[in-house]
């Protein structure tokens, strides 16, 4: 179903881009959810960072670059969810 800009994803795409652009160490995906439309966040590099959105994804990366990631968790200490 992809409207008059072209492809249903171009939106995430066009997101994905950046998120590579402006941090060329990861490993950087998005997993559509075919129940719902929404999507998960995912880069790769060690730990691997799975957000909700790009822009949580971001802030996810640049705390686990600066070395502020909870052990064994992959999630940096702003982001708990337990």
């Amino acid at each position: 179903m992809a409207g008059a800009s072209g492809s249903a994803f171009a939106h995430h795409d066009r997101a994905l881009a950046s998120l590579r652009g402006r941090h060329p160490g990861w490993q950087i995906w998005y997993v559509p959810h075919a129940c719902d439309g929404s999507v998960t966040w995912c880069a790769q590099r060690r730990p691997v960072l799975n957000e909700p959105s790009p822009e949580r994804l971001a802030d996810a990366i640049t705390e686990a670059e600066r070395g502020h990631t909870r052990a064994g968790t992959g999630r940096p200490p702003s982001h708990r969810r337990d």
